[in-house]
């Protein structure tokens, strides 16, 4: 019985980290761009530069916040870093 619990256990501890590392392995494979907000920046200003060609915006704003989980109401911040999907 104390086996199946350790094992249990040991399972509920581990679990989130190879989830974790799933995440990390994915996006250091996909095709991103880092880039650390700086005063003044907006979500638009952000899109408009990394915007896909002939891309409305909007779509570019809502990649950007799936990208980093971001609530459409969220702000970012000068300091922040943001993953920005690039074109594929």
């Amino acid at each position: 019985m104390w086996l199946v619990v350790l094992v249990l256990l040991a399972l509920w501890w581990i679990g989130p980290t190879v989830t974790a590392n799933d995440k990390v392995r994915a996006a250091s494979q996909a095709p991103w761009q880092e880039i650390v907000v700086r005063e003044g920046d907006t979500l638009w200003k952000i899109a408009m530069e990394y915007r896909r060609p002939k891309e409305d915006v909007r779509v570019t704003i809502n990649r950007i916040q799936e990208a980093n989980g971001l609530a459409p109401s969220e702000y970012i911040y000068p300091g922040q870093v943001l993953l920005i999907p690039l074109e594929q």
